[in-house]
């Protein structure tokens, strides 16, 4: 065992002790939940019709007119690099949509794809360079895919993925926030496995987010699901744009139960005693196989309890479970 009054020894890498920690500046919020200074969020949505761009949009929007974001303060006086692979014409109305365009110039630096350079390996190196010199607080790609696997880079391949991400943790140690924007694939998927590309981008940033619109039909609502390493989060939210106010959090709706089930919750809520199929068929006017179904499948989700073995003399009986005494 190691003395602790020995001097420390000299080694090769520049190992830090708990002591050297600053944890003061560990978690320096942009906007919370999603990101903060020296941290990575990666945002996928489906392309188009998601609202990738447009969630992002209105987190600058709070950030540099609003002062928050779904609800939570954002700091002041920051300032913004933003890659984009959108024309010139089609960014600019963008940032009509979200009021930006009266945003101090000096504060939001705009870099298309068509005026960086095509791999990605010279892009990130010079990038590097200009985040030093511009010492911005927020770094957006988007979409990083079309940056960092332009050429013969595959961004199915991990390798690829790994060396992809390599700079942009070096830009995020520099206390900068960066966004990072990709489309999600065709078949879709849960957080974290529907983006297209290799999964070895995730294990390197901080935050995964995707939104999702709520409905297939055209609308303004969206599902925002995360997954974070940065402490406690609400894994999924509903929101909805306002041309005013921005993204807001709505509230999830009770999930309605079918008029099947509401009948025999009546019943059961009427008469405290254990009752079997037939008397619940009696009470509730419904069909014995309708009933059968039914207290099957909420004695399997915990909304009934269910007692007796169902043999000859000892019926199957179903009475109502205290936690979902007042569910309508």
């Amino acid at each position: 065992m190691t003395s602790t009054s020995k001097a420390p020894p000299k080694l090769s890498l520049p190992w830090k002790t708990i002591a050297d920690l600053q944890p003061e500046r560990a978690m320096s919020w942009i906007a919370k939940p999603f990101l903060a200074k020296g941290t990575i969020f990666k945002l996928s949505g489906p392309a188009k019709a998601g609202g990738k761009t447009t969630f992002v949009m209105d987190l600058l929007r709070g950030v540099f007119l609003r002062g928050t974001f779904l609800g939570e303060p954002v700091p002041a006086d920051l300032s913004l690099a933003y890659m984009t692979e959108e024309s010139e014409v089609t960014f600019w109305l963008a940032l009509e949509r979200a009021g930006l365009l009266s945003v101090d110039p000096l504060r939001f630096h705009i870099l298309k794809y068509t005026d960086s350079p095509r791999d990605w390996e010279t892009t990130s190196q010079k990038l590097l360079y200009d985040v030093v010199t511009l010492q911005p607080d927020i770094l957006v790609i988007d979409t990083f895919p079309q940056f960092a696997f332009s050429g013969d880079a595959s961004e199915n391949d991990a390798n690829e993925g790994l060396k992809a991400i390599a700079p942009i943790r070096r830009i995020a140690a520099l206390d900068v926030g960066v966004i990072l924007i990709v489309h999600d694939r065709k078949a879709g998927g849960p957080v974290g496995k529907s983006a297209r590309g290799t999964g070895a981008l995730d294990g390197a940033v901080d935050v995964l987010g995707q939104i999702t619109r709520k409905t297939a039909k055209a609308s303004t609502v969206r599902m925002l699901r995360l997954l974070s390493r940065l402490g406690e989060v609400q894994e999924e939210m509903t929101i909805d744009l306002d041309p005013d106010q921005g993204y807001t959090k709505i509230q999830a709706e009770q999930p309605q139960l079918p008029d099947s089930r509401k009948a025999i919750l009546e019943a059961l809520r009427a008469n405290p005693e254990p009752m079997t199929v037939a008397v619940l068929v009696k009470l509730s006017g419904l069909k014995e196989s309708t009933v059968y179904k039914a207290v099957a499948g909420m004695a399997d989700e915990g909304l009934v309890h269910a007692s007796g073995n169902g043999a000859r003399g000892a019926p199957c009986k179903y009475s109502l479970l205290e936690k979902v005494e007042g569910h309508g």
